[in-house]
Parts: C-alpha cells; structure tokens; sequence
C-alpha cells in the first residue's frame, strides 16, 4: 500500500508522514518505509518509479510519500521554470501507485497558517511570497481529480485506508482496481523497469499517454497490460480480477494473444508505436477510440 502525500510547504506533510508511519507499524505489524521526494537528479520517469519495485515483491508493506510527483510539477515551473517531469509521465506514475494500492492525498491550510510556519522556520528556496501561488496551484491540480482527497486540517478523525487491496499481477498490470476499459499491448520493449509502457520520452508509451489528454480520457479509469507477457490463463485472470472491463487490443500480436481467452470480442487498433512513427500528430483521435471503448 501507498499514502502518497502532496500539499504546499507547511502544510504539515512531513509531521503526518510520520505519525501515519507509527500508526501503521502498530495496527497492521508490516514494514513501514517514508520518503522524501528530492530533487530529480537524471531520468525523471525512473527515479519516480523505482522506489515501487519493492512494493511488486512485497505488496504488504507500506509505504509512506513525503511529496512526491505532483511537487516537481508545481515547484519545477515556479522555482526553474520548467518541470523536469511531463503531465504525462505524473498521470502514469499514478497509474503504477493506483495498482499498488495508493490512496492520494492533497494536505492544505489557510494562507495564514503557511505564512506563519514560515516564519518560525524561513526557507531559503520557497520564498514567503509563493506560498499563496504554491497552495493555489495545489487546488487547481486536484479539484477535477476524484482519485484525490483534501484534508484541510491534516488526518479526519474518521480517516481509514484499505489495507486489504492485492494488486493483480503487480508489476505486469497499472491502473486501478476496477478500470473502464482494458489496454492490452504485446511486450516491453526495454526491461529496465517492470510495468508495460513505461513513458520515457520518445517512446511509444509516452505518445499513448499524450493521446489520453488529447482524447480527454481519464488516465485514472484505464488498465494496461502485455498480453504477450501473460499465459493464457493468467491473462483471463486478470480480466476476470478487474471485473472484465471492454478490452482495447494494440496491435497484432496483442489481438492474436487475446483472442486466444476466448472471452469479450476486443476493439483492435494500432500500436502506439506504429501510430508514433506515422501518425504522429493524431493524438486526440486515437485517444477518442479508447473512450469510445470505455463502459
């Protein structure tokens, strides 16, 4: 499991991180990891990523995000003018947390309560004055975001997570638990991280993830596989595990892996890769075809 905790500086994300990690060690008795996002020092993608290789191995710990990826997003612009992370590379990011079980939560408090954290212990970096675009900007991220919860006033007395959710497959299947629709392309190209379509710049993966803002599908009710990657029967598993969501074939090899379950008929469309390479600039209506397909 993964609380992931994102918010304005003074917030208090720090001070509940490691309350939660108390109060987790001693109700659940599992390993508790909290961490600290720092600055990104090379692949964006993969720094981000590879702290949750330990959590496909060993689902039952959990694991604590002091800030995390929607930070480089608001902080990236505002302190260099630029974020070293795409839009998106976040939303697939979320996509990997939301299979491993994450709840996503937004920390906030009035401008006053910042301004005075701040003064009690100034920053050379976040200066007093952005605080109040900071905690906007916060707002703006999550307000049409339904996977995100706000807590104005740190942990709600009736706060509860769920720390029942096994991920299917984990680290062969992102998304949520019950996606709209099911993505199901061949295999990896690049083995270096577990999870199909990681979105590395120049990749199919990253053109697909362009094509779902394009289309305005909501990365968050999507479900993506290899279905080369699975035995037949495991493949069905997974469908069946996810409630059998209407299923988008990528490409041949995909189309020819599904068919062999023999379940639900598969809407069939290109690869990301063939559509990168010769259709580049059809993003929307390539993202369209996918909402289409969604229950």
């Amino acid at each position: 499991m993964i609380i992931c905790l994102e918010g304005p500086d003074g917030a208090g994300k720090t001070t509940l991180a490691h309350q939660l990690g108390s109060m987790c060690f001693m109700f659940f008795n599992t390993q508790v990891t909290v961490l600290k996002r720092g600055p990104i020092q090379l692949d964006p993608i993969a720094e981000y990523l590879e702290p949750f290789v330990d959590l496909v191995e060993h689902h039952e710990r959990i694991m604590i995000l002091d800030r995390w990826h929607v930070g480089e997003l608001i902080y990236g612009p505002l302190l260099r003018g630029e974020s070293k992370l795409t839009v998106r590379q976040a939303n697939y990011i979320e996509m990997v947390m939301a299979s491993l079980g994450c709840h996503f939560v937004h920390l906030s408090a009035p401008v006053e309560t910042l301004e005075s954290r701040w003064d009690q212990n100034p920053d050379d970096l976040v200066k007093r004055e952005l605080l109040a675009s900071i905690r906007g900007a916060y707002f703006h991220y999550v307000v049409d975001k339904a996977h995100w919860e706000t807590w104005p006033n740190g942990f709600p007395t009736d706060g509860t997570f769920d720390v029942t959710y096994t991920s299917p497959f984990p680290g062969r299947y992102v998304g949520p638990k019950e996606p709209a629709v099911l993505l199901l392309g061949d295999r990896r190209n690049n083995n270096s991280l577990p999870w199909p379509f990681v979105p590395h710049r120049a990749t199919s993966g990253h053109w697909m993830l362009g094509a779902f803002i394009a289309g305005e599908v909501d990365h968050m009710r999507v479900g993506i596989a290899n279905a080369n990657e699975f035995e037949t029967c495991d493949l069905n598993a997974l469908w069946q595990m996810l409630q059998r969501p209407p299923v988008v074939t990528l490409g041949r090899n995909a189309e020819r892996a599904w068919r062999m379950v023999d379940a639900v008929e598969p809407q069939a469309i290109p690869h990301p890769q063939y559509m990168r390479r010769f259709h580049h600039q059809e993003f929307k209506s390539y993202g369209q075809l996918i909402k289409a397909a969604m229950r």
